[in-house]
Protein backbone atom coordinates (compact mmCIF):
# COMPACT_ATOMS: atom_id res chain seq x y z
CA UNK A 1 0.00 0.00 0.00
CA UNK A 2 1.14 3.48 -0.72
CA UNK A 3 2.66 5.31 2.24
CA UNK A 4 0.08 8.90 2.42
CA UNK A 5 1.55 11.57 4.82
CA UNK A 6 -0.56 14.35 6.20
CA UNK A 7 0.79 17.35 7.24
CA UNK A 8 1.32 19.43 10.88
CA UNK A 9 -0.31 22.74 10.22
CA UNK A 10 2.49 24.58 11.74
CA UNK A 11 5.04 22.02 10.11
CA UNK A 12 7.21 21.88 6.74
CA UNK A 13 7.58 18.34 6.71
CA UNK A 14 5.42 15.96 6.80
CA UNK A 15 5.18 13.07 9.48
CA UNK A 16 3.94 9.21 9.68
CA UNK A 17 3.15 8.98 13.46
CA UNK A 18 4.40 4.83 14.28
CA UNK A 19 3.47 4.63 17.96
CA UNK A 20 2.50 7.71 19.79
CA UNK A 21 2.19 11.54 19.54
CA UNK A 22 5.11 13.04 21.26
CA UNK A 23 7.65 14.65 19.47
CA UNK A 24 10.84 16.21 21.38
CA UNK A 25 11.18 18.97 18.89
CA UNK A 26 9.06 21.49 17.79
CA UNK A 27 11.31 23.24 14.99
CA UNK A 28 12.90 19.46 13.74
CA UNK A 29 10.18 17.32 14.70
CA UNK A 30 12.54 14.74 15.32
CA UNK A 31 10.90 12.13 18.13
CA UNK A 32 11.49 8.42 19.77
CA UNK A 33 8.04 7.27 17.95
CA UNK A 34 7.86 9.37 14.56
CA UNK A 35 9.69 9.20 11.30
CA UNK A 36 10.50 12.72 9.75
CA UNK A 37 10.80 12.37 5.85
CA UNK A 38 13.20 15.34 4.86
CA UNK A 39 15.36 15.52 2.17
CA UNK A 40 18.80 13.13 1.59
CA UNK A 41 20.93 16.14 2.96
CA UNK A 42 19.27 16.67 5.84
CA UNK A 43 19.27 12.74 6.98
CA UNK A 44 22.66 12.98 6.15
CA UNK A 45 23.49 15.39 8.68
CA UNK A 46 21.18 13.87 11.09
CA UNK A 47 23.43 10.54 10.69
CA UNK A 48 26.64 12.32 10.87
CA UNK A 49 25.73 14.30 14.09
CA UNK A 50 25.39 17.36 12.11
CA UNK A 51 22.04 18.51 13.59
CA UNK A 52 21.12 19.02 17.51
CA UNK A 53 18.12 16.93 18.95
CA UNK A 54 18.75 18.69 22.10
CA UNK A 55 15.14 20.29 23.47
CA UNK A 56 15.83 24.11 24.49
CA UNK A 57 13.66 24.15 27.90
CA UNK A 58 11.76 27.36 26.09
CA UNK A 59 10.49 24.34 22.73
CA UNK A 60 7.03 22.93 23.71
CA UNK A 61 7.60 19.08 23.76
CA UNK A 62 3.67 18.17 22.89
CA UNK A 63 1.39 18.26 19.78
CA UNK A 64 -1.59 21.07 19.66
CA UNK A 65 -4.89 19.55 19.14
CA UNK A 66 -4.76 19.44 15.31
CA UNK A 67 -1.12 17.87 15.57
CA UNK A 68 -2.66 15.53 17.27
CA UNK A 69 -5.72 14.23 15.37
CA UNK A 70 -3.09 14.29 12.07
CA UNK A 71 -1.19 11.60 14.23
CA UNK A 72 -3.75 9.38 14.67
CA UNK A 73 -4.89 9.75 11.70
CA UNK A 74 -1.76 8.64 10.09
CA UNK A 75 -2.01 5.85 12.80
CA UNK A 76 -5.39 4.48 11.42
CA UNK A 77 -3.92 4.81 8.33
CA UNK A 78 -1.07 2.78 8.71
CA UNK A 79 -3.72 0.16 10.82
CA UNK A 80 -5.98 -0.17 8.31
CA UNK A 81 -3.25 -1.14 5.88
CA UNK A 82 -1.81 -3.60 8.18
CA UNK A 83 -1.77 -7.53 7.41
CA UNK A 84 -4.32 -9.24 9.49
CA UNK A 85 -2.15 -11.57 11.15
CA UNK A 86 -0.54 -9.04 12.61
CA UNK A 87 -3.82 -7.45 14.33
CA UNK A 88 -4.85 -11.10 15.24
CA UNK A 89 -1.45 -11.76 16.89
CA UNK A 90 -1.45 -8.34 18.72
CA UNK A 91 -4.90 -8.88 20.31
CA UNK A 92 -3.70 -12.23 21.13
CA UNK A 93 -0.87 -10.77 23.40
CA UNK A 94 -3.02 -8.06 24.96
CA UNK A 95 -5.19 -10.72 25.99
CA UNK A 96 -2.95 -12.21 27.57
CA UNK A 97 -1.40 -9.25 29.23
CA UNK A 98 -5.09 -8.22 30.41
CA UNK A 99 -5.28 -12.10 32.19
CA UNK A 100 -2.13 -11.09 33.60
CA UNK A 101 -3.24 -7.41 35.26
CA UNK A 102 -6.66 -9.00 36.37
CA UNK A 103 -5.10 -12.04 38.05
CA UNK A 104 -3.02 -10.30 39.78
CA UNK A 105 -5.67 -7.06 40.78
CA UNK A 106 -7.49 -10.41 42.39
CA UNK A 107 -4.81 -11.66 44.03
CA UNK A 108 -3.99 -8.81 45.47
CA UNK A 109 -7.54 -7.93 46.34
CA UNK A 110 -8.02 -11.48 47.82
CA UNK A 111 -4.79 -10.89 50.25
CA UNK A 112 -7.23 -8.87 52.34
CA UNK A 113 -8.42 -10.28 55.14
CA UNK A 114 -12.05 -10.92 56.62
CA UNK A 115 -11.84 -8.71 59.56
CA UNK A 116 -10.34 -5.73 57.46
CA UNK A 117 -12.95 -6.20 54.59
CA UNK A 118 -15.57 -5.82 57.02
CA UNK A 119 -14.34 -2.90 58.92
CA UNK A 120 -13.39 -1.27 55.16
CA UNK A 121 -16.05 -2.96 52.46
CA UNK A 122 -15.03 -0.95 49.55
CA UNK A 123 -11.01 -1.84 50.18
CA UNK A 124 -11.04 -4.92 47.97
CA UNK A 125 -12.50 -3.21 45.26
CA UNK A 126 -10.42 -0.03 45.42
CA UNK A 127 -7.38 -2.61 45.39
CA UNK A 128 -8.34 -3.95 42.57
CA UNK A 129 -8.42 -0.96 40.63
CA UNK A 130 -5.68 0.36 42.00
CA UNK A 131 -3.50 -2.41 40.26
CA UNK A 132 -5.47 -3.39 36.90
CA UNK A 133 -3.38 -0.82 35.95
CA UNK A 134 -0.29 -2.93 35.67
CA UNK A 135 -1.78 -5.01 32.69
CA UNK A 136 -2.31 -1.74 30.77
CA UNK A 137 1.47 -0.58 31.15
CA UNK A 138 2.31 -4.19 29.88
CA UNK A 139 0.33 -3.45 26.83
CA UNK A 140 1.82 -0.33 25.94
CA UNK A 141 5.12 -1.74 27.38
CA UNK A 142 5.23 -5.38 25.18
CA UNK A 143 2.95 -4.79 22.25
CA UNK A 144 -0.57 -5.60 22.08
CA UNK A 145 -4.09 -4.23 19.72
CA UNK A 146 -6.48 -3.33 21.80
CA UNK A 147 -9.85 -2.97 20.58
CA UNK A 148 -11.12 0.36 21.51
CA UNK A 149 -7.42 1.73 20.67
CA UNK A 150 -7.94 0.63 16.95
CA UNK A 151 -12.03 1.91 16.94
CA UNK A 152 -10.18 5.36 18.08
CA UNK A 153 -7.53 5.24 15.11
CA UNK A 154 -9.91 4.02 12.29
CA UNK A 155 -12.67 6.09 13.23
CA UNK A 156 -10.79 9.13 13.30
CA UNK A 157 -9.18 8.00 9.82
CA UNK A 158 -12.56 7.09 8.46
CA UNK A 159 -13.88 10.80 9.47
CA UNK A 160 -10.86 12.18 7.68
CA UNK A 161 -11.40 9.96 4.22
CA UNK A 162 -8.12 8.17 4.47
CA UNK A 163 -9.91 5.22 4.42
CA UNK A 164 -12.82 3.69 3.22
CA UNK A 165 -15.25 1.82 5.46
CA UNK A 166 -14.55 -1.50 4.08
CA UNK A 167 -10.56 -0.74 5.52
CA UNK A 168 -12.18 0.30 8.55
Amino acid sequence: ASSQHLRFPSSESSVCCKRAVRLQSSQNRIGETCEVRRGKGQRRKMAEGNVSHSVASTQRQFLIPKEIVVALTNMGFHKANQVVWKTVVGSIIAGFWVVFGGIFALTVAGGVSKEVTEDLPSLQKTLVGTTFWVALVFILTYGGELLTGNMMYLSLALANRRITIIQA
